[in-house]
């Protein structure tokens, strides 16, 4: 485990805002500076809004090398010991290395090849790079390999099965991944999970759910377990080939402020921080998915298992499926971490089911709450401390946006901050939280409301009256009720699902569609589930099929 002591040591980059103004208190030539700073800033919005968002992070705090370090009972202060031993511990989590070896992978499966690429196929993913200085191990900056696509697309189509850019392992993995590879969305994930949770609680049942945690998933991967099973997919020997050289011998070092550590290879693991990384676990764990004979859900190495429990012998069932998955790590050569391995039982009942889940005979956490995927769950499935954790979350961001905006005048810059740090915060994965009483309407929408205010005060010179009409204050500024934009965001994630912009089987085949008769009065396009209690009424289906005939 590794410490931290803050020292001034190394602590010379400090906020531009804070700097200034304290120059300010002064000089009133300081003050002039600073007035003259920050209207530059307001204007770079519309000019260069890279300088300007660059700005307002820099409000939000500034992220600094420590200036002493304790790891494994030694301490550092020098900056290059601090990256080495960064280094030191990163290089020990790797396994040891592997040998890798295509030539004796079989499959029973027909076996594809890379298909070959045009130059124009090739300057139209070379003009998505960024306009960064960002290199892979090629060291190649990508906005050079952006801004010479026209001279490089003809020699890289002749050679591009030489190619390590990671733009061309995502394009041919991804176009060649099985019809049948179970694949979740973020969002979709946590629908799939609320919607059997409604669905069960509404019939006062109970739901038992395993969330697991993998330690150190990504860099434990053996490889030639990797290829082995990308072989079963039917890759080509060409490809996996491509492959291992994008995984062996991978040289990473730890670099910050000037200061480089020692160089370590990667012995295992996929990349993190990749789009290829969590793509190639997927299709790692893909047999453990097919294996289990319980319901599962995966978003990259974040797995639970989840099953209707009415009486013991459910609970025997669940345990034989989490002990399938023990043997699964075991010849997969990935550790499950027991001790942050934890169960939730959702119920509505007074009497649940009790049951102890072991992996190695170690007795499974129990928890009343669990953040799955940035939202919070309780055992009760009401979401109620979520809404009030989001909208605490929120006021306070709502007040840093005022310190940092105290000398801006342009309504849209304002504007623009709200959207991408408050709104942002509140609307994340609506349709699964999504709030049914108005007490928790209220809660939500008074954070808009406040900034309403304050967007009036920097128009009009003055607050608004006191309880004045929020119905007003949105009409004054062009603006609608948080409400109403879930209620769109719900029509849209339905209208993507139906017309497959959203690849989600489970969730797809859930939606009862309704062909009316002729001159028939109920034009409704879904069926509407009966509910017992509000429990479903606010499912993500539910309220999904309401909306989208609104909209």
């Amino acid at each position: 485990m590794i410490y931290f002591a803050w020292s001034p040591v190394l602590t010379n980059c400090g906020r531009p805002r804070r700097l200034l103004t304290s120059i300010a208190l002064f000089s009133p030539i300081s003050a002039t500076v600073c007035r003259e700073y920050l209207n530059q800033i307001e204007e770079s919005m519309k000019n260069n809004p890279k300088d300007f968002w660059k700005y307002v992070h820099l409000q939000k705090g500034t992220t600094r090398i420590p200036g002493r370090l304790v790891y494994e009972d030694k301490q550092f202060e020098d900056p290059q010991e601090i990256v080495n031993a960064f280094a030191e511990r990163f290089s020990d989590v790797f396994r040891p290395k592997t040998i890798i070896g295509i030539s004796d992978v079989t499959s029973n499966k027909l076996s594809f090849a890379i298909p070959s690429v045009t130059e124009e196929q090739l300057i139209d993913i070379m003009s998505t790079f960024s306009n960064k200085m960002t290199a892979g191990d090629d060291q190649i900056p990508s906005v050079l390999i952006r801004d010479a696509r026209y001279i490089l697309a003809k020699p890289l189509s002749i050679c591009c099965i030489k190619l390590s850019l990671l733009m061309s392992k995502v394009m041919y993995l991804r176009s060649n991944m099985d019809s049948g590879l179970v694949d979740q969305q973020l969002l979709s994930n946590l629908c799939i999970l609320t919607q059997f949770l409604s669905e069960q609680l509404d019939n006062n049942g109970q739901v038992d759910v395993i969330y697991t945690d993998f330690s150190s998933a990504f860099d434990f991967i053996n490889h030639t377990i990797l290829l082995h099973k990308l072989s079963s997919f039917g890759f080509a020997p060409s490809f996996l080939k491509l492959l291992e050289s994008y995984l062996s011998g991978r040289s990473n070092s730890v670099t910050y402020n000037g200061y480089h550590s020692f160089n370590f290879v990667s012995t295992s693991g996929v990349p993190q921080g990749s789009n290829l990384g969590p793509l190639l676990f997927v299709l790692f764990i893909d047999d453990l998915l097919l294996s289990l004979n319980c319901k599962v859900l995966a978003y990259a190495d974040d797995l639970k298992l989840y099953c209707p429990i009415s009486n013991s012998d459910d609970v025997k069932t669940f345990q034989r499926n989490l002990d399938t998955l023990v043997d699964w790590c075991n010849k997969s050569e990935l550790l499950l971490n027991a001790d942050k391995c934890y169960v939730m039982t959702f119920s509505r009942k007074v009497n649940v089911v009790k049951s102890d889940y072991t992996i190695n005979g170690r007795i499974l956490c129990k928890k009343n709450e669990v953040k799955d995927l940035g939202v919070l769950f309780d055992s009760r499935l009401s979401f109620v401390e979520h809404i009030s954790n989001i909208s605490t979350s929120a006021s306070k961001m709502l007040g840093f946006i005022f310190r940092v905006s105290k000398t801006f005048q342009d309504p849209l810059l304002l504007k623009s901050l709200y959207f991408a740090y408050v709104v942002s915060k509140m609307e994340y994965a609506s349709v699964v939280w999504y709030p049914y009483y108005v007490i928790h309407n209220l809660a939500v929408e008074k954070v808009q409301r406040r900034f309403l205010k304050y967007l009036s005060y920097k128009i009009d010179g003055f607050y608004p009256q006191r309880n004045i009409d929020y119905n007003y204050l949105l009409q004054k500024h062009g603006f609608v009720s948080l409400k109403n934009r879930r209620e769109e965001h719900s029509a849209r994630f339905i209208s993507k699902l139906i017309s497959g912009k959203i690849d989600c089987p489970e969730l797809l085949e859930r939606v009862n569609f309704h062909v009316p008769r002729v001159a028939s009065r109920y034009m409704a396009s879904f069926h509407q589930s009966i509910s017992r209690t509000n429990l479903l009424r606010k499912a993500p289906l539910v309220h999904m099929c309401i909306y989208k005939d609104s909209f």
